[in-house]
């Protein structure tokens, strides 16, 4: 078994012990720099007897900084930007705050990946998690970028029993939670945008539940499901076209 950690000395060497193998193992270096970023590196290493390598930890850092918004320009708070350099080692993630600002210091130097991840809450109209990436960015000095997160298009569900009176407390639900890639708008900021199109909502005393989608070439699948009172859950699929705000009725011929 060859997982082993050991801390480097006062001359900053460090020592492994490894037999020889038939692949070629690596192994990580961590280190944490004064202001409390954590730089990265993946050695790989030759399994042989006085084999050594010297790792460069940049001792400097630049801040990476801006502002993740709506398309409707409301902050984004609590999305997590990930910032990572298999050139640099670095390895930082960060979070938006209340004004969807956030802040980082990374290496300078060269290419970065951004990976944002948000999770919207059952109370935003979006869908349940949302994943978009830029690359490569290369970071030389401070710098300041702000991302966009397109509005998504609304699904109204009208569920209805067959003599089309609303039903109140119906799930409709979308998706399954297959994650589907749309093209970033322009400006958002973003190389690739990713969501994933699972969620639920209930019926409210109007009969209407709301889904959350971004426009796509095919249909999305769908359903609804009821449980009277004392009854068994009924379940009707169906499938939603996104083009648009959308608006679509389920009616229940039978109530079990």
């Amino acid at each position: 078994y060859s997982g082993q950690t050991r801390t480097t000395d006062s001359e900053g060497a460090a020592y492994l012990w490894l037999f020889p193998a038939s692949y070629s193992p690596y192994t990580l270096v961590e280190y944490t720099l004064p202001d409390g970023t954590l730089i990265r590196k993946e050695v790989h290493v030759e399994v042989e007897d006085g084999w050594e390598t010297t790792v460069a930890i940049p001792s400097a850092t630049i801040v990476f900084s801006g502002v993740v918004k709506r398309s409707d320009g409301q902050p984004v708070v609590g999305a997590e930007l990930h910032l990572s350099s298999g050139d640099t080692g670095a390895d930082v993630k960060v979070r938006t705050d209340e004004t969807g600002a956030y802040r980082a210091a990374v290496p300078p130097g060269g290419d970065y990946r951004i990976w944002m991840t948000w999770y919207p809450g059952s109370t935003e109209p979006f869908p349940a998690k949302i994943e978009a990436y830029r690359h490569p960015v290369e970071f030389r000095r401070s710098t300041t970028i702000n991302f966009t997160i397109p509005m998504p298009r609304k699904v109204t569900v009208l569920v209805t029993d067959r003599n089309g009176r609303p039903l109140r407390g119906a799930v409709v639900a979308g998706g399954r939670g297959t994650v589907r890639g749309i093209d970033p708008p322009p400006g958002s900021g973003f190389t690739a945008f990713m969501y994933s199109s699972g969620q639920s909502s209930t019926t409210g005393s109007d009969g209407r539940g709301y889904l959350y989608f971004y426009d796509f070439p095919y249909a999305i699948d769908a359903y609804a499901e009821y449980r009277p009172s004392g009854g068994t859950v009924t379940r009707i699929a169906f499938d939603v076209m996104v083009s648009g705000d959308t608006n679509t009725t389920v009616q229940f011929d039978r109530i079990g």
